[in-house]
């Protein structure tokens, strides 16, 4: 069993200026799925920073706790990113490997994993496509199918849909949220439909977070 506890984080981009996140506290539990909603400047990323240890924490705390041990999140977190990194230059299914060998599988063992979260995100025929080709949304499926497959227990992921059509968004909202195999994910996102498919929306609000009210199905 795998939980993140954050207690009274406060956050300062310099000394002298107002705090971004002035007492935030959150738990999130085995397998939850929580939204982070907000305007843009209000924090979220810098909140996901911290909590993936990006970031050093300047007052409170940020923990992952296993067995009722106290550890920093570094070691159990995959990332979803908005500056996407990936190795242009190798395949499709060699980059979503890292994501197993970053958790210590064998290589063959770690390319198994990647071709079938690439069915997952609908890229299994590409996955011998050298990654430079694909287009913007085709890559950020690439860097959820990556998270995903390197089993680690928590997934922080910062706006996953932006560059993503309906149809796809709705793909990968399935795969991270509904099929994420026991996984925690974090997901900072603008878009409410996102929101409307975790467990929990929180919004930050003045450095702090509140409680979203839920948002309205989607009309089809």
């Amino acid at each position: 069993m795998v939980r993140l506890s954050v207690e009274e984080l406060r956050h300062r981009y310099r000394p002298q200026s107002p705090p971004v996140l002035d007492g935030v506290s959150l738990e999130v539990t085995t397998g939850e799925t929580v939204a982070i909603m907000g305007p843009s400047g209000s924090g979220k990323t810098t909140l996901l920073a911290l909590l993936g240890g990006l970031l050093p924490v300047q007052e409170g705390l940020v923990a992952v706790v296993t067995n009722d041990q106290a550890t920093r999140p570094t070691d159990y977190v995959a990332w979803v990113l908005q500056t996407v990194n990936v190795l242009a230059d190798r395949t499709v299914a060699d980059n979503v490997a890292l994501g197993g060998l970053s958790a210590g599988q064998r290589y063959a063992d770690a390319v198994e994993t990647a071709r079938w979260w690439l069915a997952e995100v609908g890229l299994l025929e590409r996955g011998d496509d050298p990654v430079g080709v694909l287009s913007g949304g085709e890559i950020q499926r690439v860097v959820i199918a990556r998270a995903l497959a390197s089993a680690r227990p928590l997934v922080l992921a910062d706006e996953p849909t932006g560059q993503l059509d309906a149809a796809t968004t709705a793909t990968v909202l399935s795969v991270l949220l509904d099929g994420s195999h026991g996984r925690s994910v974090v997901v900072v996102t603008h878009d409410p439909e996102v929101a409307r498919r975790c467990d929990r929306a929180l919004r930050l609000r003045d450095g702090v977070l509140h409680p979203e009210s839920p948002a309205p199905p989607a009309v089809a």
